[in-house]
């Protein structure tokens, strides 16, 4: 969704526990308003798993996530990267994300 020019993006820290019928019925409300686009991160506790389960891949939204970085306990090596980003498809539900960005990098 762009509002004067700019591209708006729903974060999901606001998701960070609560029920997948409490997700879904926030997508719903994002649909509704023409807001397609989420933005999320495993350190948002159970963010990409409710999101998973309440099927915002199948449900056709865009999705960014974060990767691992400096709020993961390991270093951001290439294969620590990797895993992250693979344990974050599978939460999703999806085979890909639209930017997996690696944020605080240590």
């Amino acid at each position: 969704m762009i509002i004067n020019g700019l591209k708006v993006v729903a974060g999901s820290t606001a998701w960070w526990d609560g029920s997948v019928e409490e997700v879904a019925s926030w997508l719903d409300t994002l649909e509704s308003i023409g807001l397609k686009h989420v933005d999320t991160a495993p350190s948002y506790a159970q963010a990409e798993t409710l999101l998973g389960q309440a099927g915002v891949a199948s449900r056709g939204f865009t999705i960014d996530t974060k990767l691992a970085g400096a709020f993961s306990p390991e270093p951001a090596t290439a294969d620590q990267v990797l895993k992250s980003g693979k344990e974050s498809l599978e939460k999703l539900k999806t085979d890909s994300v639209s930017v997996p960005h690696l944020v605080a990098c240590r």
